[in-house]
């Protein structure tokens, strides 16, 4: 049993505490909802990658996997802005601005996203920006939670151009299979010719003989 607790001495005539009275709340239950949430956040921040924004982007904070995707330390990028990690012709764009006004008028985006890490390294994630809300119900942060899928994203790049590689493989046997039988039907011509004029040849030697 968790309580919330004061006990208080209580001083006689004489000035000097005689007995403690102790005035208690059972708080087990507000207790065990925090070691919940505690526990999922902490299973959160353990699994993926997360990061602190103030309405106007502006970077809070950021755990170990976020910073570790990207190749930054936490003093290089807090009090910057998320732009930062978007592609230079994508931070002015009107697209850019409408995803920052969507999330402070309180909702969420996710999607996969291409963003950049230190030096440039592209780096793709699965994320949701989720905007948090205070007890006015009023969003005043946004928190976003992010998968690093870079691998699967290249593996599938990959295969995209194996996948094309073999599409152009196959129009070049169809045109080499289709030169090739209009070959067999130009032989086929010539070998007819040929026994054409041999009959036409054997005719005249039995004429002349």
């Amino acid at each position: 049993v968790w309580i919330e607790a004061s006990y208080n001495p209580l001083i006689g005539r004489d000035g000097k505490p005689f007995k403690v009275v102790k005035f208690a709340t059972d708080v087990t239950r507000q207790k065990t909802e925090y070691a919940n949430l505690l526990g999922q956040v902490n299973a959160i921040n353990t699994s993926q990658a997360v990061i602190e924004f103030a309405l106007d982007g502006t970077i809070l904070n950021a755990n170990s996997n976020f910073l570790g995707a990207l190749g930054y330390t936490l003093d290089e990028i807090k009090g910057k802005h998320h732009s930062m990690f978007v592609e230079p012709s994508h931070r002015d764009s009107a697209e850019y601005a409408q995803f920052w006004k969507t999330l402070r008028k309180g909702e969420y985006q996710a999607a996969q996203y291409k963003r950049y890490g230190k030096g440039g390294k592209p780096v793709w994630i699965e994320a949701s920006y989720n905007p948090i809300f205070d007890l006015n119900g009023k969003p005043f942060k946004v928190v976003k939670y992010a998968t690093d899928i870079t691998k699967q994203a290249l593996l599938l790049e990959s295969l995209k151009a194996l996948f094309a590689d073999i599409d152009a493989a196959m129009e070049r046997s169809n045109a080499q299979t289709a030169a090739t039988v209009k070959a067999a039907d130009a032989t086929a011509g010539d070998v007819q010719l040929v026994a054409s004029s041999a009959e036409e040849l054997a005719a005249s030697i039995r004429e002349i003989a």
